[in-house]
């Protein structure tokens, strides 16, 4: 749960196209510990710097103005990047977690929510159910 929450904070955060050039998401610009908040409190979360930069460079990818990647590959993307974090901390793959973080970043186009929150920053729970 605090990983996936990192892991959509990371893209969320990414900085946007009109913040800098395109490409420009560097290993030393990106937050690799995060602290996210659960139902039991704070949770510091520590991402290793390659894995922070490509779902910051995801994010800056979706931000872009046209969208420099399309739903599909950008969902691939972040499959591929979340297979190899779960890998490495030795998780077990979680289809549901998955699912529920893809769906996150790319929202059901039928409801006509923006895959990143203009602001950057996460919706609350009552936003996402109404």
């Amino acid at each position: 749960m605090a990983l996936g929450k990192a892991v959509v904070r990371l893209i969320k955060e990414a900085p946007s196209a009109s913040d800098i050039s395109l490409g420009s998401v560097k290993t030393g610009s990106i937050k690799n510990s995060l602290d996210v908040f659960t139902l039991r409190g704070r949770v510091t979360v520590w991402l290793p710097p390659q894995h922070a930069v490509a779902l910051a460079e995801l994010g800056e990818k979706i931000k872009a103005a046209p969208a420099q990647i399309d739903s599909e590959a950008g969902a691939q993307l972040l499959h591929d990047i979340l297979g190899k974090l779960y890998s490495e901390a030795g998780l077990e793959r979680d289809p549901e977690a998955f699912s529920e973080i893809r769906s996150e970043i790319f929202p059901d186009p039928r409801t006509n929510q923006s895959p990143v929150d203009e602001s950057g920053s996460e919706k609350d729970d009552a936003s996402r159910q109404s």
